[in-house]
């Protein structure tokens, strides 16, 4: 055993029973849900792992998020609910152990009935409090998360907009790309050049927690839309992507149709379609309530807190 591996299993035992604590407070029931899925995730960018069974050579995915689960759940109970679930994703760097990217993580999702993606940003920022208080190495009263707009930072940084014609421009103009390269972008491609290249960084560089939030509706993933704007966020802190929230997307249809694009993009890319979820349409067929949720790094917000860089610091078996 490594040093210092018995102190950091005791850390883990008491942060995740503060986490509960908090959810506990807060009325939220705990839920478990499967880690096994009979279809993968039809997110382009985001790979399952695969579990063959040699008996029959029959296939399951290895969850990359209890989200499909926990909506079935939340259609049926309707009320607060959460889950700390072990999740699986390739890639990613997912062999380099002593950054930020693991193959399996600990994952902490939950979803909110009624709540809209501003009411989630409240209690997220109410529950980094309580989090921090005993386990921050870092200034522990009072903290307040920013709420920056995404629009305000492309414009403030970048000099465009949403709109595809000024983001050809900007990436042109500030060499990121030649005219063919940016001409051939699907659309998130060219909204992530510029993006990870003129916004990431600059929200690396504040000691703050930051939400962003208001992404181009061509980037809603599983969240609803208004005016044209996605009605989702993300949580940064010293440059660590912490959480990922919606103002979730209940019309069944439109979700049908999200998985069908999503597929059409992995086959563009060379990947493998997935089968479309129909356990997660058939949640929002049964009345999944108008609801926010969010999904966050357990391992990632204790190393932040921690005041460390590498989840190595805070994981017994890195």
């Amino acid at each position: 055993m490594r040093p210092l591996q018995r102190e950091i299993i005791l850390l883990r035992s008491a942060f995740l029973k503060k986490v509960r604590q908090f959810f506990d407070n807060e009325g939220c029931i705990e839920v478990e849900t499967p880690i096994l899925h009979s279809t993968g995730c039809t997110e382009p960018f985001i790979e399952n792992l695969k579990v063959t069974d040699p008996t029959d050579n029959s296939a399951a995915f290895l969850i990359t998020s209890p989200e499909s689960h926990l909506k079935s759940i939340l259609a049926e109970v309707n009320q607060p609910i959460f889950q700390i679930a072990h999740v699986f994703r390739g890639g990613d760097g997912s062999h380099q152990s002593h950054t930020i990217h693991t193959r399996e993580f600990l994952m902490l999702e939950w979803y909110v009935p009624y709540f809209t993606e501003f009411d989630l940003m409240s209690q997220i920022e109410r529950f980094i409090n309580y989090m921090a208080q005993p386990f921050s190495q870092r200034p522990k009263q009072g903290l307040r998360i920013q709420i920056l707009k995404i629009k305000n930072l492309m414009n403030q940084y970048a000099n465009c907009g949403f709109d595809r014609q000024s983001l050809e421009t900007a990436a042109i103009e500030l060499k990121l790309a030649t005219k063919a390269e940016v001409k051939a972008d699907r659309y998130d491609e060219l909204f992530y050049r510029v993006f990870l290249t003129q916004i990431e960084p600059r929200l690396t560089e504040l000691n703050e927690p930051i939400f962003v939030y208001g992404y181009p509706k061509e980037l809603a993933a599983y969240s609803k839309t208004e005016n044209d704007i996605a009605r989702r966020f993300e949580l940064y802190w010293h440059g660590v992507e912490l959480a990922n929230g919606y103002f979730e997307l209940t019309d069944p249809k439109e979700q049908r149709r999200r998985f069908e694009a999503e597929n059409l993009i992995r086959k563009s890319i060379g990947k493998e379609e997935r089968s479309i979820d129909t356990g997660f349409l058939a949640a929002l067929e049964k009345g999944l309530p108008r609801c926010a949720g969010v999904a966050l790094g357990i391992d990632r917000l204790l190393m932040v807190l921690a005041g460390e860089t590498r989840l190595s610091k805070v994981s017994p078996f890195l």
